[in-house]
């Protein structure tokens, strides 16, 4: 729980920069999901869009260093 809460903030705050980045200048993290999420339903962005494959890396890498921290990926 320790872990979740003090590395979990920072992956948050980052995914929610490339996510304004990548879709739109909505506030919260969920309305910035729910937006990529739409645009990627319709087919309006795709992983040519660019920063679109980074941003889905890296925000996979850092739900993954909270739940699985002794994971290393090559």
């Amino acid at each position: 729980m320790t872990r979740q809460l003090t590395l979990a903030e920072n992956g948050d705050t980052a995914e929610q920069v490339r996510l304004k980045q990548c879709s739109a200048p909505t506030s919260s993290l969920l309305q910035l999901n729910r937006v990529l999420s739409d645009k990627i339903a319709k087919g309006e962005v795709d992983l040519q869009t660019p920063g679109l494959s980074e941003h889905l890396w890296q925000t996979t890498m850092d739900k993954l260093a909270v739940d699985q921290p002794k994971l290393r990926v090559v």
